[in-house]
């Protein structure tokens, strides 16, 4: 039992720590706006188009989004969405151009 309670604990340390990553990784781009705008050779404008389509992106994919999300184990949901944050993450920090940057939000 003790063995349960602890794989218990572990998992939700590990679901806790990738959800705040995740969360970090989405809003970077709010926090660094103007190192990030140098560093990848952006404009504001750029960064706002950037922005503005993370917004219409989420808005149009919620309601979508929570019927998925009661068709298929959540364990699945969670898993498969860390995995691509994660590869996405990856891409972004490779600094891509505008075109891949909008794909990506």
């Amino acid at each position: 039992m003790q063995h349960n309670s602890y794989r218990r604990w572990i998992t939700l340390a590990i679901i806790s720590f990738s959800g705040g990553v995740s969360f970090d990784l989405a809003y970077l781009r709010y926090i660094y706006q103007i190192p990030m705008a140098k560093f990848m050779g952006f404009s504001n404008t750029e960064i706002g188009l950037i922005m503005s389509t993370f917004g219409i992106a989420a808005i149009i994919l919620y309601a979508p989004s929570g019927v998925i999300a009661d068709k298929f184990s959540h364990r699945k949901m969670i898993t498969s969405a860390m995995i691509i944050t994660g590869l996405l993450g990856l891409l972004m920090a490779t600094y891509p151009p505008l075109w891949v940057m909008l794909c990506i939000q």
